[in-house]
């Protein structure tokens, strides 16, 4: 597992540290010594895949973990939002009532079903003619 932001990472056990007793997690003060000063930028990700293994090792370190690091995009939500609109407006389409998503009607033909939903909110796509 790689992870995305060892700072992030980094950060949230030095919270965890100072939450627990000294003795609760013996080699933590070592392995975010390690973090902290690792170099160059491919070290200070394994250290920090290090750190992030260790206290996902321990049922009360990794849900408190899991509670201090910051939700990945796909977990808040978040997503790609077309800048300007809707890129799909010459074509037949049906779309999310929230704006997020639209899947084109290339083709009547076409073998491949839509999708039913917005991939993002999950609500049910409607269907927009050109121009709409």
């Amino acid at each position: 597992m790689s992870i995305d932001k060892p700072a992030d990472v980094l950060d949230a056990a030095r919270r965890i540290q100072a939450e627990l007793p000294p003795d609760a997690v013996p080699d933590l003060a070592a392995l975010i010594a390690k973090a902290s000063q690792a170099e160059p930028q491919e070290r200070r990700e394994q250290a920090a895949d290090a750190l992030y293994a260790y206290l996902a090792r321990h049922p009360g370190t990794r849900d408190r973990l899991n509670e201090l690091l910051p939700a990945s995009d796909e977990e808040r939500g978040g997503g790609f939002e077309y800048p300007g609109g809707d890129p799909f407006t010459d074509y037949d389409r049906y779309a999310c009532p929230e704006g997020h998503y639209a899947w084109p009607v290339l083709d009547v033909d076409d073998p491949t079903p839509g999708p039913i939903s917005c991939p993002q909110c999950g609500a049910p796509l409607v269907f927009k003619p050109t121009g709409e």
